[in-house]
């Protein structure tokens, strides 16, 4: 999998326009006493920044890693990050979002609640699509 693949599938099914995404790649490079020195990382991260009601709400990355695994976090505006693994698997959502931190205020609203609940289904469908 790579993160052209997710991205094609975010796409295809995002609950909001997000005209704006950056890919942070895997290769970069930093001069170390003059001379330049490739730095691997384990994955690469697309950043996506939602363009209507999710904007300055809700900020998903997926971190796509070379041995195919998934991770992404949602920052939660005011709240903190919701950080989990994508796999084929139930995650246990509600069991998660229970014992992330200052988030108590967050799930006694259910609106909120519900819209998290779809980008963290539209991640792991598009995972679960590729």
């Amino acid at each position: 999998m790579t993160w052209k693949d997710m991205l094609t599938q975010l796409r295809a099914n995002s609950p909001e326009v997000f005209d704006y995404f950056r890919v942070e790649v895997n290769a970069s490079y930093k001069e170390i006493d003059g001379r330049e020195v490739r730095v691997d990382y384990d994955y690469d991260a697309l950043v996506i920044e939602f363009a209507e009601k999710y904007h300055e709400k809700y900020k998903p990355t997926v971190r796509i890693f070379k041995d195919s695994r998934v991770t992404a976090t949602i920052e939660v505006y005011g709240y903190g990050s919701f950080s989990f693994p994508v796999t084929d698997k139930d995650e246990h959502f509600e069991q998660r979002l229970e014992i992330t931190p200052r988030f108590a205020e967050f799930v006694q609203n259910q609106q909120l609640v519900d819209e998290l609940r779809g980008i963290y289904d539209w991640i792991v469908t598009a995972y679960r699509s590729v």
